[in-house]
């Protein structure tokens, strides 16, 4: 499981991370991090899409259904 990401990096004014589904051919990650609500500072919103991009391949969005 990933660690936490630890406050001295930032991004405490995160209220909401969505997320872009992907459509991989095969078993790939089936998702990830679109945008950062509010945004943070370019530095601050890479550090935090590199903590969460670990998590593509430990959780996956359920199947769509028609």
């Amino acid at each position: 499981m990933p660690e936490a990401c630890p406050p001295d990096i930032g991004g405490s004014e995160i209220q909401r991370v969505t997320l872009r589904r992907l459509h991989p051919m095969g078993k790939g990650p089936n998702w990830k991090v679109a945008d950062l609500i509010p945004q943070p500072t370019p530095q601050v919103s890479g550090k935090v899409r590199d903590r969460l991009a670990g998590l593509t391949s430990i959780y996956a969005l359920e199947d769509e259904t028609d």
